[in-house]
């Protein structure tokens, strides 16, 4: 078919890595090593494809696509993928089921352990990809968005600060609750 055609001619696959992985125990990380060439085999992307993957953050989806078009601009690829998938919740719901990796204990965005015991009869979900896969080029760098006391406190993702770092900001430049609303 066309869309086959297409895809054989794929010769960059980027993604973004999942936050999923900070939950999973250091010594079993990472549970997806190369989360684009996964994605590129299933895709039927050329052998020789060039695999990148970024950390997690709110500009990294942008950082990759720039990063594709440099490549593009430059002759260094032809055709090219950015891709972005979450199952943090699937996840997490699992875990607590006692289907995470092995039926191990993870932890929570604040730091508590759940899961680790096998509370469901259907057993783990199979997690993971091809750890014989080459370790994907790195874009970026890590960029660490909040404290431990801050996630401690619910303010480890940025859209929850909004409303506190508003009325902060408000305050500072010393304008009245209303002026702040309007």
């Amino acid at each position: 078919s066309d869309l086959e055609e297409l895809l054989a001619k794929l010769d960059n696959v980027s993604t973004v890595n999942m936050i999923m992985e900070e939950r999973v125990p250091k010594q079993r990380r990472p549970l997806y090593k190369n989360p684009p060439h996964s994605l590129g085999r299933i895709l039927g992307a050329q052998p020789d494809a060039r695999y990148a993957m970024s950390y997690h953050g709110g500009d990294k989806p942008q950082l990759l696509v720039n990063d594709l078009a440099e490549k593009i601009a430059n002759g260094q690829c032809r055709l090219g993928l950015v891709a972005g998938g979450e199952c943090l919740d699937t996840f997490m719901r699992a875990s607590k089921l006692g289907r995470a990796p092995g039926g191990m204990a993870v932890r929570d965005a604040v730091g508590r352990e759940v899961g680790g015991g096998a509370t469901d009869r259907a057993g783990p979900l199979q997690w993971g990809d091809d750890h014989s896969a080459p370790v994907p080029e790195i874009i970026g760098h890590v960029e660490r968005v909040a404290s431990k006391q801050e996630a401690k406190h619910g303010l480890a993702s940025p859209p929850n600060a909004y409303a506190l770092l508003d009325q902060a900001l408000r305050h500072h430049l010393g304008l009245s609750v209303e002026i702040g609303r309007a």
